[in-house]
């Protein structure tokens, strides 16, 4: 027995899509890398795609340091939360597959780059994901 019926899934499915589309508004770029080289086997300059800019609820994870023998390194993270369907809209989905990910995505916040760390769905509502989470590194590379 189900607790919740068909209709009421979709109106929590509504719920959720109103509480993003009024508190995720914070707007930030998604940059996917190319990682293909040039017949050279040298880096292509022109490895990265046009911006997409995006909305999300941008928090904020603070920063952690290491000594090297360089000096202090400072790393500074951030937790990106996405609606999926913002992002279907926004081309980032194919397939019902997001295209973020550890390895090509790059997101510019305030003017600062960050790597992925991690790209997951979330808040699962009875068949479908409702939302996209990126955890994200500050880019020491620029």
């Amino acid at each position: 027995m189900e607790l919740l019926s068909a209709n009421d899934w979709n109106l929590f499915k509504d719920a959720i899509r109103d509480v993003t589309d009024t508190f995720m508004r914070k707007p930030v770029d998604y940059i996917k890398e190319s990682a293909s080289l040039d017949r050279f086997g040298e880096e292509r300059q022109d490895r990265f795609e046009d911006a997409v800019t995006l909305e999300a609820l941008v928090e904020y994870k603070g920063k952690d340091g290491t000594t090297t023998p360089a000096g202090l390194v400072t790393r500074e993270y951030v937790t990106l939360t996405f609606d999926l369907r913002t992002l279907a809209e926004a081309g980032v989905v194919t397939n019902g597959v997001c295209d973020i990910n550890e390895e090509t995505s790059i997101f510019v916040v305030e003017g600062l780059r960050y790597r992925v760390l991690s790209a997951m769905p979330d808040a699962q509502a009875r068949d479908e994901n409702l939302l996209f989470i990126v955890t994200a590194q500050i880019d020491p590379i620029p």
